[in-house]
């Protein structure tokens, strides 16, 4: 595909890789199916081709950012999980406000377990937790939750899979 315009930059890791090539103004870019995927980053990880070409090196490597992968990854191995914590509180008028507690726990084996909790005040409160597998994604984390385990009555219950 031929573009007046620079083409952004697929949204995917696997399945797309931008091969840009400077044609005069113009950017070529080609997607590539995942076959070929695995076979440029097995090229990518081996030490001596990297060294010969490291500007195809640099290239895949931005595309697919692997350098935020490889960060992230290395550190969750290395301390075995991570733990993220997030809260706020939102007014909604008066006295009345929201409050909000997310607690992520991602661990070395891909897995991760999650709960969040939500109350209004003194009024009303709701809870879930949640487990699944996480992956980086460019620059994001993606979790997809799977079922949890049966949970006694009065214990925080697990949110359906999805």
């Amino acid at each position: 595909v031929v573009q007046d315009r620079p083409a952004p930059r697929p949204a995917g890791i696997v399945g797309r890789l931008a091969c840009a090539g400077t044609l005069g103004f113009r950017r070529a870019m080609a997607l590539l199916d995942d076959s070929a995927v695995l076979r440029i980053l097995g090229f990518n990880s081996e030490p001596r081709a990297r060294l010969c070409c490291q500007s195809w090196d640099k290239h895949v490597t931005e595309a697919l950012d692997l350098g935020r992968r490889i960060s992230f990854n290395k550190r969750v191995r290395e301390t075995g999980a991570m733990t993220y914590h997030h809260s706020a509180v939102r007014s909604m008028g008066g006295d009345f406000e929201e409050c909000v507690a997310y607690q992520f726990e991602f661990h070395a084996s891909g897995s991760f377990n999650a709960q969040w909790n939500r109350s209004f005040g003194q009024w009303s409160a709701a809870n879930e937790r949640q487990i699944g597998r996480w992956a980086v994604v460019r620059d994001m984390l993606r979790c997809e939750t799977s079922e949890g385990p049966e949970t006694e009555k009065g214990f925080v219950q697990y949110a359906p899979a999805g």
